[in-house]
């Protein structure tokens, strides 16, 4: 059965309320074994599949001393092929009244296109930096851009995307009120024919990190030096992850304001909407790995938050691999149940969200995993 008709006839069975009959009719028994030899056959295939370098998103960077900063806030724009749009980000920074002060560090990352040729008209520009490099993907583009912080607070603009400044200064406030190493605000989305659009509204005040914050880096402003010792894990998609894992829960207090601060361009282009028949979806299991080393590393907490954030990655991950071979979606969960049982024993959760991604990994139950493409 196809798999909108799946969701389609589930969503039906669930108003009718007869939900329990739904779990019956697509859930079966399928058990992977977690022996050692198992685990080292599914790492393997999957090495095979989609390759993963052992690196770490722990690494040193300038930061300004907060007190020597000249700008309240650095925004950080990797960018590559985006002649369509890259002028109208970059004034949306520069060009409206503002009030405070600003430095925007452009990352050219080995574009193709036309972009070189637009930048150039902001060289003159004392408040811009652009920087030119070889092609290194979206996090190899970010970091370089994190080498040298010279705001107290960063802000990370997508080149397809804008944002509104007088937001932006809202946030700044808000951060000076709470002395908040983190604040985010409302932001909306926008299609790339410029038609139709929804705003995605955020609550104002001191927030839950755990709860109330965003996986993506746009849309904030970031305390800068919460990046003195953090880069984005390059060549992995899904490199935001560092977000939850590593940056939020270092964070002491922090803010939303229901002001909108950005602009987000939906387009049929990005990753996230052609990842799903790509083997590089499963860098959803690389990254949770590699990220839980540098956790190690740092000295962050296994708890209740960390075993909840899991829960939600693992569910993730049966969205974004829900088209894989099966071969390769059953290799994944082996490896997420291993890391389950090292990682989380005698952990439980209350979220009913997560009860049957629970119920899956602690049975060791393919068939229970797979089955919750449905609710995806």
């Amino acid at each position: 059965m196809p798999l909108y008709l799946k969701r389609l006839f589930r969503k039906t069975l669930i108003k009718l309320g007869v939900g329990k009959i739904v779990g019956k009719i697509f859930r079966f028994s399928d058990i992977v074994s977690l022996d050692e030899q198992s685990i080292d056959a599914e790492r393997n295939f999957l090495l095979g599949v989609n390759p993963c370098k052992n690196m770490s998103a722990i690494r040193k960077n300038n930061v300004v001393n907060p007190e020597d900063a000249k700008f309240d806030v650095q925004f950080i724009v990797p960018t590559y092929n985006s002649e369509k749009y890259i002028a109208e980000c970059i004034d949306s920074v520069i060009l409206p009244e503002k009030n405070f002060t600003f430095f925007v560090t452009v990352i050219n990352d080995g574009s193709t296109d036309k972009t070189s040729e637009i930048l150039k008209k902001y060289d003159k520009n004392p408040c811009i930096e652009i920087i030119e490099q070889e092609n290194r993907g979206f996090s190899g583009a970010r970091n370089r851009g994190l080498e040298n912080i010279r705001g107290r607070y960063v802000s990370f603009l997508d080149s397809d995307d804008r944002v509104d400044c007088d937001g932006v200064g809202e946030m700044l406030k808000t951060a000076a009120i709470y002395d908040a190493d983190i604040v985010e605000g409302t932001h909306t989305v926008i299609y790339d024919n410029g038609k139709n659009k929804y705003t995605v509204k955020h609550k104002s005040g001191i927030i839950d990190k755990n709860k109330d914050l965003r996986g993506e880096p746009w849309g904030k402003i970031i305390r800068a030096s919460m990046f003195e010792n953090l880069v984005f894990p390059e060549g992995l998609w899904f490199e935001d992850t560092i977000d939850a894992m590593l940056l939020y829960p270092r964070a002491r207090t922090v803010c939303g304001i229901k002001e909108n601060v950005y602009f987000y361009r939906h387009r049929a282009g990005s990753i996230s909407n052609t990842s799903a028949f790509n083997n590089k979806s499963v860098d959803s299991l690389w990254v949770l790995e590699l990220l839980d080393r540098d956790r190690e590393k740092i000295g962050l907490a296994v708890n209740q938050e960390y075993y909840e954030f899991f829960l939600s990655m693992a569910k993730l991950t049966v969205y974004r691999n829900q088209y894989l071979q099966k071969r390769i979606q059953r290799a994944v969960f082996t490896l997420l149940c291993n890391f389950y049982e090292k990682k989380f024993p005698g952990f439980k959760t209350e979220n009913k969200k997560f009860k049957m991604i629970e119920k899956a990994l602690a049975e060791h139950n393919f068939g229970v995993f797979r089955s919750l493409s449905v609710w995806c």
